[in-house]
């Protein structure tokens, strides 16, 4: 298949698009329990998905809630959910906390890192002593190693001695076996009693999740010297990148940024740390979250964050890029051109890098009269971060807490989700079929499945589908439960309703700019069911005699021409094709509804590309 890629110096948003095809949505934490659904993490790879979420109690009703992590599994198409299965050993019920990088998949094997408080001393201080830990399955969830108690820097309950706060980051070894990959877990972890200061620890597997190295410190500043607040992990192989803010320069001055890397998987660190932003000697005040990115083609490291430099009130949102894979820096750059009384906020998955095209999203309140009406904006830069594009709003109905979905070496297409600020709120999405040159916003992901308020929305794309996997928390039964839909930006459009003799053509859209110059043919079957096709995908297809026809049709068009065909057409550069015109024909019975899609390929070889989700058409 081509692998031809543009990148546009400017983002252009195209306006919603109506044949868009978005998935219903379902319940997917259905029967776990009457608690509450909390902080679901989504990850997708080859043919299998896999969300993670914590069922609580509900606040005063202590018991309501199993307090249990729970992993629900899916395949790459994310159609059907299995049940939700725990992945902790606890045999109580003490409070667990998982998060948007909780869960990562990479081929057969899916990693799971949460907070846990079952070691709490009961009260013996004010501190709720929280540990961390960490479980993986190889066979797609069917069975699990086991859960490990990772090192925190202190023993597991050790007074005052808390997680507070702690990222995941999963790469691969380039083996598929999963055995050999590499799972990072950095932590801020509560230091001696009555000193305020959280400590940075990172503890590594090299082996799949079997095994855990002992608690690493991070900082060449030393252990409780200084207080550190949101912090941020990369990796690429056995190269670690951690940032983090701290108050190194006094008590009483303002949080600067930093930076370390590790080159041989954590065991060691660089001799000093490197202060990312410009202004020296705690000038300028870092705030809230950052964001930490690693190219998986080149290795670049890009780090974003908050901080107020140019207002003592309101964040601006800064960046800085290293291409030497932490090496060295470029200064610092103000993300956005909005003025100092603009407040920016954004979320620790609001970054993305591929390939030398990064793209930041963000929400501020530039349209609104107060800084709760706050709307999502994009910048992207093809540049390495010497210059960025023009804000780009995407957000249809106001929004924020905006994050990426993770993107992976190879991938052209780029999704990202928000929720809405208009009450009840929803989850919304973007797509850029180009690496980020255009954005196509979708409003409302959940369709009008949910009646509720819609929190905690997170995104992840599979690479082998071109599928977007979306999940999000509901209160549409009082309670927060957990729920899944998604998109295809590859979109097949046909009739709602046929006759015989009727003139017809089909069109797709909205296909992988990679794939341009490319064909597709469209595919229709009496039913749905799991045609695979010949690179192993599962079509979604029942296999039928009509589904044969338009195989043999395509296969026609293919060896004979002409292309475009009633079945075949031309992927153009903007993503569009379309077949000729023909009469429907007579031999397919009435009230028959046909099941549709359109794959892309190139010849020669035959190369299947992108599958677009099912479309029907009825006979009539």
């Amino acid at each position: 298949m081509r692998s031809i890629h543009a990148f546009a110096a400017l983002l252009a948003l195209a306006l919603p698009l109506s044949a868009q095809h978005v998935r219903p949505v379902t319940q997917i934490d259905a029967g776990t329990t009457t608690g509450v659904a909390f902080a679901p993490s989504v990850s997708s790879d080859g043919n299998l998905t896999a969300v993670v979420y914590n069922d609580g109690d509900i606040s005063g009703m202590p018991g309501t809630g199993t307090n249990n992590v729970y992993v629900i599994t899916a395949d790459g198409r994310a159609m059907t959910f299995g049940a939700p299965a725990p992945v902790d050993n606890d045999p109580g019920t003490a409070a667990k906390f998982t998060q948007f990088d909780s869960c990562w998949v990479y081929g057969n094997s899916i990693y799971v890192v949460w907070r846990d408080n079952r070691n709490d001393d009961a009260g013996t201080t004010s501190i709720t002593e929280n540990d961390l830990f960490a479980n993986a399955s190889h066979d797609g969830g069917a069975t699990w190693m086991g859960e490990v108690l990772l090192d925190k820097g202190y023993p597991a309950g050790a007074t005052s001695r808390t997680v507070r706060d702690f990222a995941v980051h999963v790469n691969d070894n380039g083996t598929g076996s999963g055995g050999d990959d590499h799972v990072y877990v950095l932590t801020s972890t509560e230091g001696p009693t009555g000193s305020g200061n959280e400590e940075l620890y990172l503890v590594s597997s090299h082996d799949g999740g079997a095994t855990f190295s002992a608690a690493v410190p991070v900082s060449a500043l030393g252990i409780g010297v200084a207080d550190v607040d949101f912090i941020a992990l990369g990796s690429d192989g056995m190269t670690v990148h951690a940032a983090w803010q701290d108050n190194r320069f006094g008590a009483t001055t303002f949080d600067d940024i930093w930076y370390q890397r590790s080159t041989d998987g954590g065991a060691t660190w660089q001799v000093a740390d490197v202060q990312l932003n410009d202004i020296s000697g705690g000038q300028g005040d870092g705030e809230f979250e950052m964001s930490l990115a690693v190219d998986p083609v080149t290795g670049a490291v890009a780090v974003a964050w908050q901080e107020e430099r140019a207002s003592a009130t309101n964040e601006e949102l800064q960046f800085t890029i290293s291409l030497d894979s932490g090496i060295t820096w470029a200064s610092d750059v103000q993300i956005g051109t909005y003025g100092s009384s603009v407040d920016v906020d954004f979320t620790p998955g609001a970054m993305e890098i591929v390939n030398g095209e990064i793209g930041v999203i963000w929400n501020d309140h530039r349209n609104g009269p107060t800084s709760g009406d706050d709307d999502v904006f994009i910048s992207t830069s093809s540049d390495n971060g010497a210059t960025w594009s023009a804000d780009v709003e995407l957000s249809v109905n106001g929004g924020g807490f905006a994050t990426f979905g993770r993107p992976r070496a190879g991938q052209d297409c780029v999704v990202a989700t928000w929720t809405s600020d208009v009450f009840p709120n929803t989850a919304e999405s973007a797509f850029s079929r180009d690496g980020g040159a255009t954005w196509n916003a979708m409003s409302a992901v959940n369709v009008s499945a949910n009646t509720g308020d819609v929190d905690f929305a997170e995104i992840a794309f599979n690479r082998t589908y071109n599928n977007a996997i979306a999940v999000y928390l509901s209160d549409d039964s009082g309670n927060n439960r957990l729920f899944a839909g998604g998109y295809r930006p590859q979109t097949l459009t046909v009739p709602a309703t046929v006759t015989a003799g009727q003139v017809v053509s089909f069109s797709v859209s909205n296909w992988p700019s990679v794939e341009a110059g490319d064909f597709f043919a469209v595919l229709a079957s009496g039913g749905t069911g799991s045609f695979a096709l010949p690179d192993g995908r599962n079509s979604g297809l029942l296999s039928d005699a009509i589904l044969s026809q338009t195989i043999a049709m395509n296969q026609s068009a293919v060896m004979s021409g002409p292309i475009p065909g009633p079945l075949t057409g031309i992927i153009s550069g903007a993503g569009t094709g379309s077949g000729v015109n023909f009469m429907f024909p007579n031999t397919v019975p009435p009230s028959t509804t046909l099941r549709m899609i359109a794959v892309g390929f190139d010849v020669p070889p035959l190369t299947l590309g992108s599958i677009t989700d099912i479309e029907s058409m009825l006979v009539q």
